[in-house]
């Protein structure tokens, strides 16, 4: 009888200390539970931080791409136009410059070709590019005393020019290099008798060397042939 009370007894015992355990256990879930939400909490607000500061970031940036939009309409257009035309400016200019460069070319063609025909005709003509003309000739005037038993006559060389060109000049020289002449530089000055110098001999001369000095200091040089300009009758009786 005894035994069945201690067996009861213990059994009430049992269920006492479970009834008080219970709520202790719960409790316990309840507090693991809440520290695990707390991070979670914290980790969402964080995130949202992050998400403004993002969202702050982007806006930002797509301001500054409208504001770059705006000045390169308001600002770079009229200069890229700007520049557009004073490119095509430069074009052009350019194309006016190859003109005259080809004209220029055609005129220095066409003056080279005058000099070489001159040359060849040994007229004595010279044509500067500022297209002034000098034209060097020569005349015999025969005389009636003798020398040897040849005829004597008065040979003139002299400018021929116009008026602007000869007034433009201020002296010519006549440079003779032959061993018969004591004298070989004569020089004229008087545009009236348009630069005329005069020796009196038997023969003519078949290279003169002429310059020409104008008032600006400037001096030109002519090979001149006194016998092709007298005439082909000439060309046979050089002194």
């Amino acid at each position: 009888m005894s035994r069945e009370v201690e067996s009861a007894s213990m059994t009430s015992l049992r269920h006492s200390m479970s009834s008080l355990a219970m709520p202790f256990g719960e409790a316990m879930e309840s507090a693991e539970a809440s520290d695990s939400v707390e991070p979670i909490e914290q980790s969402l607000r964080a995130l949202r931080r992050h998400s403004l500061l993002s969202l702050a970031v982007v806006l930002a940036g797509a301001a500054f791409l409208a504001y770059s939009v705006y000045y390169s309409a308001s600002r770079l257009r009229p200069l890229e136009q700007e520049v557009a035309k004073r490119t095509a400016e430069l074009t052009s200019v350019s194309g006016q410059i190859e003109a005259k460069r080809r004209e220029l070319a055609a005129l220095q063609a066409k003056y080279d070709g005058l000099q070489a025909g001159i040359k060849d005709l040994g007229s004595g003509v010279h044509i500067t590019p500022a297209q002034e003309v000098y034209e060097v000739r020569a005349f015999a005037q025969p005389l009636l005393a003798k020398t040897g038993g040849g005829d004597r006559y008065r040979f003139t060389v002299y400018v021929n020019a116009a008026p602007a060109v000869s007034n433009d000049i201020a002296s010519v020289r006549y440079h003779i290099d032959h061993p018969s002449f004591t004298i070989q530089d004569y020089v004229a000055t008087d545009p009236g008798a348009k630069f005329a110098r005069s020796y009196v001999g038997w023969g003519c001369l078949d290279s003169v060397q002429v310059y020409i000095k104008t008032k600006a200091g400037q001096e030109r040089e002519i090979e001149f042939n006194m016998c092709a300009s007298l005439g082909p009758d000439w060309n046979a009786n050089p002194v």
